[in-house]
């Protein structure tokens, strides 16, 4: 089964990720940033969500990693240089987004691999 990892220690958050990602058929696992590159290492999901204003060097590890997933990167909007520092990180298949465009973008982004 294909899966969506969240990596958010905001408990509502990872909740409407999960609610999300499982209504469009992904099973989802939710880490916090200690143990989520060793999750994403190891079984190679999907699609990574991460909160940036709690993991701030999240992309940049991921890419030191090597790990290849999609990502949506979301941070409050009042914090730019979080956006600024993950576009920095170079990493493919980065979308990053405003805590508000959050929800639409992983509806329209599990929209489009579920059609697939």
């Amino acid at each position: 089964m294909k899966y969506v990892l969240a990596v958010s220690k905001n408990l509502i958050v990872s909740d409407k990720i999960g609610s999300i990602a499982r209504s469009y058929g992904f099973d989802v696992i939710a880490r916090t940033g200690d143990d989520a590159i060793s999750k994403a290492s190891v079984s190679r999901p999907v699609l990574i969500v991460v909160d940036l204003e709690e993991n701030p060097q999240f992309i940049h590890e991921l890419k030191k990693a090597g790990i290849s997933s999609a990502v949506i990167a979301f941070y409050p909007h009042t914090k730019d240089d979080l956006r600024k520092s993950a576009a920095l990180s170079g990493y493919n298949g980065l979308r990053i987004v405003p805590n508000s465009m959050l929800e639409a973008t992983l509806k329209d982004f599990l929209g489009r691999l579920t059609a697939l």
